[in-house]
């Protein structure tokens, strides 16, 4: 066994050089392995127990009106602990967003990470992030409103993970938004000074008596006293919509009051003239009380119905007074006319009394935790890393482990006599077997080893990105035992099992074939070349010969290539939906309003948006959509709509992110009411901005039940002077696209490590293969030179293997790994907001063929070297 080992040893020194480079290749490959997935868990332990800490939400939703004491009561009873969260919107001087609450005590409470939450109405508690971007320290004065509050603390808290300011947002912007705390008594001062402004946003807590469904359906039953109400935007809505139904129940009076008088009339019939008179009267009045009742949207249809009845009815008697001939029929008439004109009556303050809350519903929104991408997206973000590093991984175990049992089958060829030899002295091929197992084995147990330690320093630097992006205390380092355990055994059980194939497959010949001197061969070796020139003719068979390590050449190049189009796909995909974000959005402003007025303002171009939802398949989630209503006549949306209440355009954006198709059949659910609506899918239009879904104006107020003239949202090119407290928020096109290069900076390093990592098995690879290929035809290669070849034609002949193999793997990898792409790309990117084109410029195609020939170029330069080394002598080593 002595010899054995000393095989080993020699083996070692004779490949120092190439155990060496898979030593190099597999630690750091390994060491990145364990530091992405090491840095997902630290993320993902950090923010869990961050979020039990600090009492997360199950989830949040707004009123129009305040929830008084006694409904707060109630719902606790039921099973619903609330805490209120109003916000308020300032700006301080540099033009920058904050949202302002006030201090937190139960839930969502914030994690200080420096100073001290604000006691007096002069300090403030500002987010980490903002902090980190303004370069603010605790103590420094900061100015919102006109007022100026000294920084008391720096900190986060967990309802606010991702910083977006609406929930729609496809990517944030820290220099232009966060959040910011006030004492309780400051935000009381800022809420009394613009009620107007504050909106009334609560966080809840379930104890299990209620489910957030239930308590969906408690919120949308709460009505509210409307003498109570400090928002002068909702008491006008009110108001509007009081004075509709004051008109219509002082019209419905005085219809039965003029019906009844007919009515006497006739039955006395005393003055045919004055009845002439009263019909015409009724007439004219009953067509006004149509037309009132048809504007009215909100009325239930059969109470339209009858109006439209009646009102041909007035009609129909009014002809007949003065077509007057039948008295009998005529008092007959007016009797049923007072009749329906009393039940309809009757009717609409029924329906008045019980339903008219519904026109102005006190819940606007509502929002579960795990449909909150401000909770979720570094979940979803981190996660997606996790599974990209073990795709990764087993790809890269797979081809080291064949790289090594191809070096093993080597060995095996260039000592066959010797194996056949101890074969003959008695040894057996289970210890023969284990002598050509051991090196690759400690190999890469050493390199796992080493693994590790740089899996953990590769930590914090993997996990940059996640800091920068996401709002949460200091990273926790978590390290957990699977990781080591996989890290040590997994590149161990793959290296051992297919090299004990390979080993003992190549080991199972008798020792009389091992004794004698072979040469492999297959089917291509023997293909006839007779007709082509000697030099091509001897590439050719040379090629042949190398066949199963050109595949592994090929597997190495085509994995390394891989990878290199995932990272230049992410940059390129994103600067391309910035490009076309661009082009194709033709406003410059959006408003999206609260309480809209009457009329559009002047310049602008009414439109109407419906956030829902939609199922999103690629994780098991939910997406928000953005609905949006648009004029056929449009200046900003061109686009040929459906004329059906079935059928909506989808933007190539959901198109991308959703995987959704012409003909595809969607339900769409508004989040408030968990009603759902059935489309079909009729076209794709080009519009990059967003999950957007287009129909026709009308159509969608109809579907909606809105009023005809019903409007909140607003294009146009120029900015419009509107009342803050009207809107919901303002989008600009220079938004858009300063919140996506933003989202470009912080994917940069995740592009740079895949790109590197992927040159790095591009070199790895190929000069160990080509290496391993040259170290084989070493007899031949002596032979050459014994013959008279120079240095020149040698290189030709055996490096031309390599360019053939890189030029092939090339040409098929790159469209093959770009096809891979166009399939996995949208549940790589799931933290993106908006759906992103899987693009590669062709300027990049370029750069990433120029990046592997200038690659192979410097492997080439070092590889002449090995084969000049070769010796006229080694023909002589290999003379039986």
């Amino acid at each position: 066994m002595k010899s054995l080992n000393k095989r080993i040893s020699r083996d070692l020194k004779q490949n120092a050089a190439r155990y060496g480079a898979l030593f190099i290749m597999l630690a750091i490959g390994l060491g990145v392995l364990a530091g992405m997935v090491a840095s997902v868990d630290s993320i993902l332990g950090t923010n869990e127990d961050y979020q039990k800490k600090n009492n997360i939400e199950d989830g949040n939703f707004t009123m129009m009106v305040p929830l008084d004491d006694k409904q707060l009561d109630d719902l606790k009873n039921k099973g619903a602990d609330i805490e209120e969260s109003f916000y308020k919107d300032l700006t301080a001087e540099d033009g920058s967003v904050l949202r302002i609450f006030k201090v937190r005590e139960n839930i969502n409470n914030i994690g200080m990470i420096e100073g001290s939450l604000p006691e007096t109405g002069s300090q403030i508690a500002i987010e980490k992030l903002y902090s980190d971007e303004k370069k603010y320290n605790v103590g420094d004065p900061i100015t919102l409103d006109g007022k100026q509050y000294d920084i008391c603390g720096i900190g986060c808290v967990p309802d606010y993970n991702f910083i977006i300011r609406n929930i729609t947002d496809v990517a944030k912007d820290i220099s232009k938004f966060s959040i910011a705390f006030v004492s309780e008594e400051e935000f009381d001062r800022i809420y009394d000074a613009d009620p107007e402004n504050v909106i009334y946003n609560y966080s809840y807590l379930l104890n299990g008596s209620l489910d957030d469904d239930k308590l969906r359906h408690e919120l949308d039953d709460i009505t509210f006293d409307k003498n109570k109400i400090d928002n002068i935007y909702v008491r006008e809505l009110i108001n509007n919509t009081e004075e509709d139904i004051n008109e219509l129940t002082d019209a419905l009076d005085e219809l039965k009051d003029g019906s009844k008088t007919l009515y006497d009339d006739v039955a006395d019939f005393e003055i045919p003239s004055e009845l002439s008179e009263g019909t015409k009267e009724l007439s004219d009045g009953m067509n006004k009380l149509y037309l009132s009742l048809s504007s009215m949207s909100q009325l239930p249809k059969e109470i339209t119905a009858s109006a439209k009845e009646l009102n041909e009815g007035a009609q129909s008697l009014d002809e007949s007074i003065n077509d007057y001939s039948v008295p009998d029929d005529l008092l007959e008439g007016v009797e049923k006319l007072k009749d329906g004109i009393e039940e309809l009556s009757d009717s609409v303050d029924e329906y008045i009394e019980s339903d008219i809350n519904i026109k102005y519903s006190n819940l606007k929104t509502f929002l579960k935790k795990d449909d909150n991408i401000r909770i979720t997206n570094y979940a979803d973000d981190a996660k997606v890393n996790k599974s990209a590093a073990f795709m990764i991984g087993f790809f890269f175990l797979i081809l080291v482990a064949y790289i090594l049992s191809v070096f093993s089958s080597q060995n095996i060829e260039r000592e066959r006599n010797v194996i056949g030899t101890l074969y003959s002295l008695g040894y057996q091929r289970g210890e023969i077997t284990k002598s050509f197992l051991i090196l690759p084995l400690v190999v890469v147990f050493a390199a796992s080893i080493v693994s590790i330690g740089i899996g953990y320093l590769l930590i914090d630097p993997l996990s940059a990105e996640s800091v920068e992006a996401f709002s949460y205390p200091e990273l926790r380092v978590f390290y957990k035992p699977y990781i080591i355990v996989f890290i040590l055994t997994a590149p161990l059980l793959f290296t051992l099992f297919v090299n004990g194939l390979i080993i003992r497959k190549k080991l199972s010949q008798d020792s009389l074939k091992l004794l004698r001197k072979q040469i492999s061969s297959n089917s291509f070796t023997n293909a006839d070349l007779s007709n082509m020139r000697f030099k091509k003719r001897f590439k050719l068979r040379q090629l042949f010969m190398e066949f199963k390590t050109s595949v592994t050449l090929f597997v190495g190049i085509f994995l390394s290539i891989l990878i290199m189009v995932l990272g230049f796909c992410v940059k390129d995909s994103i600067d391309y939906y910035i490009y076309e974000t661009k082009e194709l959005t033709t406003y410059e402003y959006m408003y999206l309003f609260q309480y809209p007025e009457k009329n559009p303002p002047e310049g602008a171009e009414a439109a109407y948006t419906e956030n829902l939802k939609i199922d999103y398949l690629t994780n098991g989630k939910t997406a928000d959509v953005s609905l949006l209503g648009v004029s056929e006549k449009s200046e900003y949306f061109s686009y040929d709509l459906p004329d059906s209440q079935n059928e909506i355009c989808i933007s190539s954006s959901a198109v991308e992110k959703l995987k959704l198709k012409i003909g595809d059949i969607i339900y769409l659910t508004d989040g408030v009411t968990d009603k759902s609506y059935r489309f079909t899918v009729t076209s794709v239009v080009d519009y990059a901005n967003g999950l957007y879904m287009f129909m026709d104006l009308d159509q969608m107020r109809d579907l909606f039940e809105q009023e005809d003239d019903y409007y909140n949202t607003c294009f146009s090119n120029k900015k419009l002077d509107i009342e803050e407290g009207r809107l919901l928020s303002t989008i600009t096109k220079k938004d858009l696209s300063d919140a996506t290069d933003l989202f470009i900076d912080q994917m940069f390093g995740t592009e740079m490590l895949l790109i590197v990592l992927s040159i790095m098995v591009l070199i790895v690879t190929m000069y160990l293969l080509i290496k391993l290929m040259i170290e084989k035809s070493s007899f031949s290669i002596s032979l050459m030179k014994v013959m008279g070849y120079n240095k020149k034609e040698i290189n030709s002949v055996y490096l031309s293997t390599g360019t053939i193999v890189l030029i092939f793997s090339t040409i098929v990898s790159i469209p093959l790994s770009k096809l891979i792409m166009n399939k996995i790309f949208a549940s790589i990117i799931t933290n993106f907001g908006s759906g992103l084109k899987v693009y590669i410029y062709p300027l990049t195609y370029a750069l990433m063929i120029g990046i592997i020939f200038v690659t192979y170029i410097v492997i080439r330069v070092v590889l002449k070297y090995h084969l000049n080394k070769i010796e006229l002598t080694e023909i002589l080593k290999s003379v039986e």
